[in-house]
């Protein structure tokens, strides 16, 4: 059976993979994000800290 995601063709990521990409992309940096392994992101937490919301709100914008 097909799930409705593939029908839309929409994609769901992890936390952990959407700190990667908007590291990757240049909407975060080094100095906010304290992951070791930047710009790739083990990090599952919630996304509420102030610098990923707006980190998230640039990329929004830029679409």
């Amino acid at each position: 059976m097909i799930s409705r995601d593939e029908l839309t063709g929409m994609m769901t990521y992890t936390n952990a993979q959407l700190r990667s990409i908007l590291n990757g992309l240049g909407y975060t940096n080094q100095d906010e994000m304290a992951d070791a392994t930047f710009p790739l992101s083990l990090n599952d937490s919630p996304l509420t800290n102030s610098q990923l919301v707006q980190a998230i709100q640039k990329f929004q914008l830029d679409r």
